[in-house]
């Protein structure tokens, strides 16, 4: 299981997920099929009810060999809206890919096992910007 922690009402850090590369192995998924990928992600309350169901998410085939060292080839991220980070707490979370591919149509939930424990936190600043 995997910890990620944000400020209430904050809009960063963004959430990223290295996938493994094995898991598309384990699963027998094409390596031709990633370029067919659809990321979403969800978050629920601790009772279950769904504070983020199904939002966009970018899937990122990395190329760089640095961005590789430094996140891993296969990244899941999502960027919080500042609503999403309103009410303080622990969340569960999880990504999901859709294959979309005209011979291969699948999903991916991950993390596998488990989920992904979102901690909001409290913050002493707040601020509203205006233009």
């Amino acid at each position: 299981m995997r910890d990620f922690f944000i400020k209430q009402g904050s809009t960063f850090p963004e959430l990223t997920y290295s996938v493994d590369p094995q898991i598309f192995d384990k699963y027998s998924i094409d390596k031709e099929y990633l370029n067919y990928a659809v990321g979403t992600f969800s978050m629920v309350k601790s009772n279950g009810l769904f504070m983020i169901a199904n939002n966009p998410a970018e899937f990122i085939i990395n190329t760089d060999p640095y961005k590789i060292s430094a996140e891993g080839k296969y990244v899941l991220k999502y960027g919080f809206k500042e609503h999403e980070t309103s009410e303080l707490g622990k969340f569960l979370g999880e990504f999901r890919l859709d294959f979309i591919h005209p011979e291969y149509k699948n999903n991916l939930t991950l993390p596998t096992y488990g989920e992904i424990n979102i901690y909001v936190g409290g913050s002493i600043t707040k601020t509203t910007v205006i233009f």
